[in-house]
């Protein structure tokens, strides 16, 4: 893979220049810093990050995510297993997500506007 370098402070960004299978010119594919490193891992065909590494200390965290045919995130599978669902409505808006750990839902409420106004947990207790 060649990649060009950028710096800033103390980051690391390496972008591809050059196409491989997987992957989408111009793409950041890694970005360190003193602290922990993250490789960009895997893009679709539509330059959509599908999965990633995280690794600090030594230890890696990987992660996968899945997309509609409309583009909208509706799934992030952890390297613990933990999967994080979201339901997307018809302007593509987050309206749900489920906790992995608890299995409760949290909802998401739209305007007229289509602007997000209200986050209710699982009890229906508004968050935001």
């Amino acid at each position: 893979m060649v990649s060009d370098l950028l710096f800033f402070d103390f980051l690391q960004f390496v972008y591809l220049t050059v196409i491989n299978t997987g992957s989408v010119l111009g793409k950041a594919t890694r970005v360190s810093s003193s602290v922990s490193k993250t490789n960009y891992t895997a893009f679709d065909v539509f330059g959509r990050m599908t999965a990633y590494q995280q690794i600090t200390d030594g230890t890696v965290y990987s992660t996968e995510y899945k997309y509609n045919l409309s583009g909208g995130l509706v799934k992030e599978t952890h390297q613990s297993g933990r999967e994080v669902t979201n339901t997307l409505d018809a302007n593509g808006d987050m309206t749900s997500t489920v906790d992995p750990i608890t299995s409760l839902n949290r909802t998401f409420l739209f305007n007229g506007d289509n602007k997000q106004y209200e986050i209710k947990d699982a009890n229906g207790t508004a968050t935001a």
